[in-house]
């Protein structure tokens, strides 16, 4: 990533950026830096802080909405 002193920066305004191309881009160059990861054995990949944390709060919900419609 470039800093905003280095002289090769080139600040690009908002109304201008991409937003799906930098995501595709910045996707692309993640799978390239990072090693694929062999699935484990049952089949399930390790989920990231990030990713249990949403789990958590969708069960949650789950659970609350079950509650009231009258299930357990």
């Amino acid at each position: 990533m470039k800093r905003i002193d280095d002289p090769t920066f080139r600040y690009v305004p908002a109304i201008r950026t991409d937003i799906r191309r930098t995501f595709a881009r910045v996707r692309r160059e993640l799978a390239q830096q990072t090693p694929a990861h062999p699935a484990p054995s049952d089949g399930y990949l390790p989920l990231l802080p990030a990713q249990r944390k949403v789990q958590r709060l969708l069960d949650e919900q789950w659970r609350a909405v079950r509650r009231a419609r009258g299930g357990r």
